[in-house]
C-alpha cells in the first residue's frame, strides 16, 4: 500500500509537471514556429501515430506478463518477449512500407497542403518514420514495469524524461532550429528514455529475451487478443490520431493548427486520469486470478472513480468556465475557436475518464472485443460528421464528430458492455459517483461563471489568480457537500502529516 501512494504521488507531480510545462511552453512553440509550421508538426505527428498502431500486442503482453507473475512463472516472460520481439520486426517491415506509399503520394493526399508545407512534411515525415521503425519494438517496455509491480521506478523514469524532453525543445527554439530541430529534439530524447527504460527492467528483473523461443499457447494468446485489440485501436485512433489527417484533407493547416490545442488539453486531462492506472493493473490482474466477487470489482471501481471525478471534473468545469479567457491569454484571439471545440470534445469525458479501472477489467480478461465494437461505432459516426461538417466548419466539425462519438461510444455503448462482462455494477457504480458529485460540480460551475463574468482578467497573473480562487472555493464546496468519511479521513491524514512534518523542521 505504501508503494502505491509513493506510486501515485509522484505520478500526479509528474503529471502536474506535464500538464503546467506544456502549457508554459506550448504558446513559444506555435509562436516560434508559427501557425503553417505548427499544423504540419501536429499533422507529421498523427500521421505516424497512426503507424504505431501494435495490433494490441504490447496489451497481450503486458496482460501475459501480469499473469505469470500472479501464477508464479515469471521465467515464462523471456520467452514470451522473443516471441513478440519477432512480431514486431515484423510490422516495422509493414510500416516502412505504408511509410514509403504516404511519402510519394503526399500532393494526392493534402491536396489543400502548398509546395513549400508539402517539402517540409515530407522532411519531418522522414525523420518521425525511422523513429516509428526504431521505437516500435520497445513500446512493451513500460507494460512490463506494470506487470512486475514497478510503477514508482517508471514513474520516476518517465518524470526525468519529460524534463529533458521540454529542456531539449526549448533549446532547439531558442537557438532558431526550427521545426526540423523540434523534431529531432523530441525523437532524440524520446529514444533515449526508451533506451533507459529497457536496460532497467532487463537488469532489475534479470530478464533474458530468448529470440528462438517457440510457444503455441502464447502465440494463441495473442493472436486472439491482437485481432480485437488491433480492432479496437485502429477505431480509437480515428477519435484524436486520424483527425488532423481528416481536417488537412478537407480543410487547412490552420484547422490543423487550432484542433491540435483540443488535443494537447484532452491529452493533458487524459494522463491526469490514467495516472493510477497502472497502479492497480497487479490488483486487477489478482482479482481475476483469484476469481473475486463483483461486489469486490465494484468497490475498487467506485473508490477509484470517485478520485477520479473529483479531478477530471474540476478541469473539465474549470475549462468551462474560464477556459475561453484562458486559450485567449494563452494563444492570441486567433485560437478563440479551439475554446469552443475544448467545450464540444471534453464535456463526455467527465463520464468515460472516470472508467478507466473497468477499462483495464475488460483487457484483464481477455474481453477486449466488446471495447472494439464500442470503438468502431463511436469511429464510424465521428469520421463521417467530419467528412460531412468539416470543409465548412472545420475544426468546429471535428468536435461535433468527436464529441457525438464520446456520447454515444464512451459513454452509452462501452458502459452496457463494462456492466454485462467484467462484473463490475455499472449502475451502483454511476449512483455512487457521478449522480452524487455532478450537482456539486454544477454549483461550482456555476460560481465560475459567476467570478468570470464579475472580474474578467486581461492578464495571465491575474488569470492564475482568479483560477486559484475557483479552484480553491469549488475543492472546499467538494469536501464540505461531495466526500464521504473515507475520503474526508484521506485527506485530513494527508494534512495531519504535512501539519507535523512543518512543525517538526521548525523547532
Amino acid at each position: 500500500m505504501r508503494s502505491a501512494k509513493k506510486s501515485s504521488i509522484l505520478s500526479y507531480i509528474s503529471v502536474v509537471f506535464y500538464v503546467v510545462v506544456g502549457f508554459l511552453y506550448t504558446p513559444y512553440l506555435v509562436r516560434i514556429l508559427g501557425v503553417s509550421d505548427y499544423g504540419i508538426y501536429s499533422l507529421c505527428a498523427s500521421l505516424i501515430g497512426y503507424f504505431t498502431i501494435d495490433f494490441g500486442i504490447s496489451a497481450a503482453q503486458t496482460r501475459l506478463a501480469a499473469k505469470y507473475i500472479a501464477e508464479g512463472t515469471p521465467d515464462k516472460i523471456g520467452n514470451m518477449l522473443g516471441i513478440t520481439t519477432r512480431i514486431f520486426l515484423t510490422i516495422d517491415v509493414v510500416i516502412l512500407i505504408l511509410s514509403t506509399l504516404v511519402f510519394f503520394n503526399v500532393e494526392i493526399l493534402f491536396h489543400n497542403l502548398s509546395t513549400d508545407e508539402i517539402d517540409r512534411f515530407r522532411n519531418v515525415f522522414i525523420v518521425t518514420t525511422l523513429f516509428v521503425v526504431v521505437n516500435l519494438p520497445m513500446l512493451p517496455i513500460k507494460g512490463l514495469f506494470q506487470a512486475f509491480d514497478r510503477v514508482y521506478e517508471l514513474t520516476l523514469i518517465d518524470l526525468c524524461y519529460k524534463i529533458t524532453n521540454v529542456a531539449v525543445i526549448v533549446g532547439a527554439l531558442y537557438f532558431g532550429l526550427g521545426l526540423y530541430g523540434v523534431v529531432f529534439a523530441n525523437v532524440g530524447s524520446n529514444i533515449i528514455a526508451q533506451i533507459c527504460r529497457l536496460y532497467f527492467i532487463m537488469r532489475q528483473e534479470r530478464i533474458k529475451i530468448n529470440i528462438k523461443a517457440r510457444d503455441r499457447e502464447v502465440v494463441k494468446f495473442i493472436t486472439s487478443f491482437s485481432l480485437w485489440a488491433t480492432l479496437a485501436m485502429v477505431a480509437d485512433k480515428f477519435f484524436f490520431g486520424f483527425i488532423p489527417f481528416l481536417l488537412a484533407v478537407f480543410s487547412n493547416t490552420k484547422e490543423v493548427a487550432i484542433f491540435a490545442i483540443v488535443i494537447s488539453i484532452e491529452g493533458y486531462v487524459l494522463t491526469i486520469s490514467k495516472s493510477l492506472n497502472g497502479i492497480f493493473l497487479p490488483r486487477i490482474m489478482k482479482m481475476v486470478v483469484n476469481n473475486e466477487s463483483s461486489d469486490d470489482k465494484t468497490k475498487l471501481m467506485i473508490k477509484v472513480g470517485r478520485i477520479q471525478l473529483y479531478i477530471i471534473g474540476l478541469l473539465v468545469v474549470g475549462l468551462i468556465c474560464l477556459g475561453k479567457e484562458f486559450i485567449e491569454l494563452w494563444l492570441g484571439p486567433g485560437f478563440t475557436k479551439s475554446y469552443y471545440c475544448v467545450v464540444l470534445v471534453m464535456s463526455p469525458c467527465i463520464f468515460h475518464l472516470t472508467q478507466t479501472i473497468a477499462e483495464e477489467m475488460l483487457l484483464a480478461t481477455n474481453k477486449v472485443k466488446y471495447r472494439a465494437y464500442a470503438y468502431v461505432i463511436g469511429s464510424t459516426i465521428s469520421v463521417s460528421l467530419i467528412a460531412l461538417l468539416a470543409p465548412r466548419f472545420g475544426a468546429l466539425a471535428a468536435a461535433i464528430g468527436v464529441c457525438a462519438s464520446f456520447v454515444v461510444a464512451h459513454n452509452i455503448v462501452i458502459d452496457c458492455f463494462y456492466h454485462k462482462h467484467t462484473g463490475i455494477n455499472m449502475v451502483r457504480f454511476i449512483n455512487e459517483c457521478h449522480v452524487k458529485i455532478l450537482p456539486i460540480l454544477i454549483i461550482c460551475l456555476g460560481i465560475g461563471f459567476v467570478i468570470q463574468y464579475l472580474f474578467p482578467a486581461d492578464s495571465f497573473p491575474l488569470f492564475i489568480l482568479k483560477a486559484l480562487i475557483w479552484g480553491a472555493l469549488s475543492s472546499g464546496i467538494l469536501y464540505a457537500l461531495a466526500f464521504n468519511q473515507e475520503e474526508r479521513a484521506m485527506v485530513n491524514q494527508v494534512l495531519r502529516i504535512k501539519s507535523k512534518n512543518i512543525i517538526q523542521e521548525n523547532l
